[in-house]
């Protein structure tokens, strides 16, 4: 009796210790003044290649730890996740601007059944999704979402938390998710990294690497002196150079109500970038068909 009342203990203990860090599968959770579940030591991606539709075609080549396109320059669309809001008329500007790769940076959501949602609805955009998982968002209720979702889908769905590098041609960018030394991570199960973490990816990018972050904050990250970053947080990060191309760039989100950006109020949109050797050069929001047509003035 007693070694059955030992395991239903223990087995219940074991169930509510995977639960605090997300399911576990052996990535550790970190204590201190702000726990985090250390997301960048995730075992790596399945390798594979996935077919890209639009002009040339072709195909992306999946590692374990990089994700290649042979194209150079990559057009990229980035943003902020926006759960439950309508993607459909973006979608179809998106789709004029021949992106080659969608990049969801943090606020994936926290329920299983709203980040499905949101995950299906951006891929069937059409490009391949890049997913960074940010510090606001349930690593438990992601990896529930993702499991749920058809081959074709997971095939195009990218996890930043698995990979190291993206390569288009020439150029590399390291992929950083979650929140530095755990600040602003929204609870204990939530992706955070330290510096060592961090020197981890950044070995095998440039001296003066290029990022793709959720946060740009903390001592380590700032010190890395990236020569080029999207970011999308904190807003106050933000540092283009006067012709408004390599730099820091924070997005917003994708959809949804304007949000507040640091220097005033913003309409929510995707940022498109072009990425090759040169770094990330910004070309423009992406904005829904309504917003971008004419509209006649009122009479006087």
């Amino acid at each position: 009796m007693r070694s059955w009342v030992f395991l239903l203990l223990f087995s219940a203990a074991s169930l509510a210790g995977c639960a605090r860090c997300g399911g576990c599968g052996g990535v550790p959770a970190r204590d201190g003044a702000f726990p985090y579940r250390a997301c960048l030591l995730e075992k790596g991606e399945e390798p594979r290649s996935v077919p890209l539709e639009g002009e040339g075609g072709g195909t992306l080549e999946v590692e374990e730890r990089e994700a290649r396109f042979a194209k150079s320059p990559l057009r990229i669309a980035a943003f902020r996740g926006a759960a439950g809001a309508n993607l459909g008329e973006i979608a179809a500007s998106i789709r004029e601007e021949r992106v080659d790769l969608l990049v969801l940076i943090g606020s994936a959501g926290r329920e299983r059944e709203a980040i499905r949602a949101q995950l299906e609805a951006l891929l069937a955009i059409g490009p391949p999704l890049l997913i960074l998982a940010g510090g606001d968002d349930s690593l438990t209720e992601l990896d529930r979402a993702i499991g749920s979702l058809g081959g074709d889908e997971k095939a195009r769905l990218l996890d930043g938390r698995r990979l190291h590098l993206l390569r288009a041609g020439d150029a590399r960018v390291a992929l950083i998710p979650g929140a530095p030394e755990g600040r602003f991570a929204y609870d204990d199960s939530a992706c955070g990294y330290d510096a060592s973490d961090l020197r981890a990816r950044l070995r095998a990018a440039d001296p003066e690497p290029l990022i793709i972050a959720w946060s740009f904050a903390g001592e380590a990250l700032e010190e890395s002196a990236p020569r080029g970053g999207i970011f999308a947080f904190p807003a106050e990060a933000e540092k283009k150079d006067e012709e408004g191309g390599e730099g820091i760039f924070t997005v917003g989100p994708i959809a949804g109500d304007p949000y507040f950006s640091g220097t005033g109020y913003r309409a929510p949109a995707p940022s498109l970038f072009s990425l090759s050797e040169r770094g990330f050069v910004f070309i423009g929001e992406i904005m829904p068909r309504a917003d971008a047509r004419m509209v006649p003035p009122a009479k006087p």
